[in-house]
Protein backbone atom coordinates (compact mmCIF):
# COMPACT_ATOMS: atom_id res chain seq x y z
CA UNK A 1 0.00 0.00 0.00
CA UNK A 2 1.72 3.31 -0.69
CA UNK A 3 2.06 5.68 1.93
CA UNK A 4 1.01 8.74 -0.42
CA UNK A 5 -1.04 9.06 -2.98
CA UNK A 6 -1.29 11.87 -6.01
CA UNK A 7 -4.70 13.01 -7.01
CA UNK A 8 -4.28 13.86 -10.64
CA UNK A 9 -8.09 15.94 -11.66
CA UNK A 10 -9.90 18.03 -9.51
CA UNK A 11 -12.83 20.47 -10.46
CA UNK A 12 -12.65 23.60 -11.45
CA UNK A 13 -14.90 26.54 -12.74
CA UNK A 14 -14.49 27.72 -16.45
CA UNK A 15 -14.32 31.89 -16.68
CA UNK A 16 -17.72 33.23 -18.09
CA UNK A 17 -16.02 33.90 -21.52
CA UNK A 18 -14.86 30.36 -21.87
CA UNK A 19 -18.37 29.28 -22.26
CA UNK A 20 -21.87 30.36 -24.07
CA UNK A 21 -24.97 28.04 -22.28
CA UNK A 22 -27.97 28.48 -24.30
CA UNK A 23 -31.90 27.22 -23.96
CA UNK A 24 -33.66 25.82 -26.71
CA UNK A 25 -37.52 25.46 -25.97
CA UNK A 26 -38.44 22.75 -28.37
CA UNK A 27 -41.59 22.36 -27.54
CA UNK A 28 -44.39 24.16 -25.51
CA UNK A 29 -48.04 23.49 -24.42
CA UNK A 30 -48.55 26.44 -22.35
CA UNK A 31 -48.35 24.94 -18.44
CA UNK A 32 -44.89 22.52 -19.63
CA UNK A 33 -42.47 22.44 -22.37
CA UNK A 34 -39.50 19.96 -23.43
CA UNK A 35 -36.57 21.77 -23.95
CA UNK A 36 -32.57 21.56 -25.09
CA UNK A 37 -29.50 23.03 -22.87
CA UNK A 38 -26.81 23.41 -25.47
CA UNK A 39 -23.19 24.48 -24.45
CA UNK A 40 -20.54 25.75 -26.70
CA UNK A 41 -17.06 26.16 -25.49
CA UNK A 42 -13.85 27.63 -27.26
CA UNK A 43 -11.76 24.78 -25.65
CA UNK A 44 -11.54 21.12 -24.82
CA UNK A 45 -13.93 20.41 -21.94
CA UNK A 46 -13.63 17.08 -19.62
CA UNK A 47 -16.13 15.51 -17.58
CA UNK A 48 -18.08 18.82 -17.21
CA UNK A 49 -21.42 20.03 -14.59
CA UNK A 50 -23.52 22.94 -15.14
CA UNK A 51 -25.00 24.76 -12.49
CA UNK A 52 -28.37 27.10 -12.98
CA UNK A 53 -31.37 28.40 -11.52
CA UNK A 54 -34.27 28.47 -13.67
CA UNK A 55 -38.48 29.89 -13.19
CA UNK A 56 -39.59 26.19 -14.62
CA UNK A 57 -39.03 22.53 -12.41
CA UNK A 58 -37.35 19.69 -14.43
CA UNK A 59 -39.16 16.66 -14.51
CA UNK A 60 -37.27 14.42 -16.35
CA UNK A 61 -33.91 14.93 -18.47
CA UNK A 62 -31.65 12.78 -21.10
CA UNK A 63 -28.25 12.68 -21.94
CA UNK A 64 -27.07 14.44 -18.57
CA UNK A 65 -27.09 13.22 -15.32
CA UNK A 66 -29.24 15.58 -12.71
CA UNK A 67 -26.44 15.97 -9.69
CA UNK A 68 -29.10 17.90 -7.47
CA UNK A 69 -32.29 20.17 -7.78
CA UNK A 70 -33.68 22.46 -5.09
CA UNK A 71 -36.06 25.31 -5.37
CA UNK A 72 -35.26 25.63 -8.97
CA UNK A 73 -32.16 25.26 -9.05
CA UNK A 74 -29.93 22.76 -10.80
CA UNK A 75 -26.76 20.93 -10.95
CA UNK A 76 -26.64 18.42 -14.22
CA UNK A 77 -23.48 16.81 -15.04
CA UNK A 78 -22.32 14.62 -18.35
CA UNK A 79 -23.44 11.42 -19.54
CA UNK A 80 -21.36 9.32 -21.30
CA UNK A 81 -23.15 10.89 -24.38
CA UNK A 82 -22.19 14.41 -23.51
CA UNK A 83 -18.57 14.22 -22.72
CA UNK A 84 -15.85 15.35 -23.81
CA UNK A 85 -16.77 18.84 -25.25
CA UNK A 86 -14.32 19.39 -27.98
CA UNK A 87 -13.11 22.62 -29.00
CA UNK A 88 -15.53 24.50 -31.07
CA UNK A 89 -18.40 21.45 -30.20
CA UNK A 90 -21.75 21.77 -29.29
CA UNK A 91 -23.09 19.75 -26.95
CA UNK A 92 -26.54 18.62 -25.63
CA UNK A 93 -28.61 17.06 -23.46
CA UNK A 94 -32.50 17.64 -22.79
CA UNK A 95 -35.51 17.71 -20.61
CA UNK A 96 -39.26 18.12 -19.98
CA UNK A 97 -40.30 20.66 -17.65
CA UNK A 98 -43.18 22.48 -15.89
CA UNK A 99 -43.88 26.36 -15.96
CA UNK A 100 -46.72 28.39 -15.14
CA UNK A 101 -49.12 29.27 -18.12
CA UNK A 102 -47.93 32.41 -19.91
CA UNK A 103 -44.72 32.28 -18.38
CA UNK A 104 -41.37 32.54 -21.15
CA UNK A 105 -38.67 29.54 -19.50
CA UNK A 106 -35.18 30.96 -18.83
CA UNK A 107 -31.77 30.15 -17.14
CA UNK A 108 -29.77 32.06 -15.31
CA UNK A 109 -26.46 32.04 -12.87
CA UNK A 110 -25.05 29.27 -15.24
CA UNK A 111 -21.39 28.61 -13.83
CA UNK A 112 -19.41 25.08 -15.57
CA UNK A 113 -17.14 23.45 -14.34
CA UNK A 114 -14.68 21.06 -15.27
CA UNK A 115 -12.37 18.08 -14.08
CA UNK A 116 -9.01 19.39 -15.04
CA UNK A 117 -6.08 16.73 -15.22
CA UNK A 118 -2.55 16.68 -14.32
CA UNK A 119 -2.97 20.53 -13.12
CA UNK A 120 -1.44 21.46 -9.43
CA UNK A 121 -1.21 17.79 -8.26
CA UNK A 122 -1.91 17.74 -4.57
CA UNK A 123 -0.48 14.67 -2.35
CA UNK A 124 -2.94 12.99 0.23
CA UNK A 125 -0.81 11.53 3.11
CA UNK A 126 -2.24 7.60 4.01
CA UNK A 127 -2.69 6.69 7.67
CA UNK A 128 -1.49 3.46 8.53
CA UNK A 129 -4.98 2.15 9.69
CA UNK A 130 -6.69 -0.03 7.39
CA UNK A 131 -7.75 1.97 4.60
CA UNK A 132 -8.78 0.55 1.43
CA UNK A 133 -9.01 1.93 -2.30
CA UNK A 134 -10.49 0.30 -4.97
CA UNK A 135 -10.78 1.72 -8.48
CA UNK A 136 -12.20 0.61 -11.43
CA UNK A 137 -11.64 1.95 -15.54
CA UNK A 138 -12.70 1.18 -18.51
CA UNK A 139 -10.61 2.13 -21.57
CA UNK A 140 -12.39 2.43 -24.93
Amino acid sequence: MPKAFEICSQRTDKAENEYIVSLNVTNDWGNGFTGEIQNLSAKPIEAWRLNFDTNFTIEVIWNARMVSAEANSYSIANDITTTPIAANETKTFGFKALKERGVTAEIFNCIVNRVTINENFKSLEFLETGLVLTAFAQYN
